[in-house]
């Protein structure tokens, strides 16, 4: 087992602020150059992920693998977020959304940049939860009970 608790470090906390804050940006500002350099940066980063699986070692490849793993799996998961809308929380921010401005956003661009940041949640979830197996596993190979 590992002996210290997972934790953020500063980078990963600034990065999930960054990435938060772009997502707020877009959907205040709809625009299909948002949706596009989103949608362009997602797929960059899953392609990304895909070549590091296959061209790295160790903790990054299992980091990249779980990445990539985690879109894939999301993938068919856009039917059931699709399915699940009306009950979604990101639906409920639309509404507040709206309420506090003149004009809110478009439902089409709202759907489509919470899809995204829906999706880049997953996967960097999954490549974390990735990560963490494979420190216990070459733990535990290093220090069997």
């Amino acid at each position: 087992m590992l002996d210290r608790k997972a934790r953020f470090s500063i980078f990963q906390m600034m990065a999930g602020t960054v990435i938060v804050a772009v997502f707020c940006a877009a959907l205040f500002n709809e625009n299909q150059w948002w949706r596009a350099t989103l949608g362009t940066i997602t797929m960059g980063m899953i392609l990304n992920a895909l070549l590091a699986a296959i061209f790295s070692n160790e903790e990054r490849r299992a980091f990249s693998l779980s990445y990539f793993v985690g879109a894939v799996f999301f993938l068919p998961g856009l039917y059931t977020y699709a399915a699940s809308l009306p009950y979604l929380l990101t639906i409920t921010l639309m509404d507040l959304i709206g309420g506090y401005t003149s004009s809110g956003p478009k439902r089409e661009n709202f759907l489509i940049v919470a899809g995204i940041f829906w999706m880049q949640i997953t996967c960097l979830s999954s490549a974390m939860i990735g990560r963490v197996w494979y420190r216990r596993a070459i733990a535990e190979q290093h220090n069997p009970s």
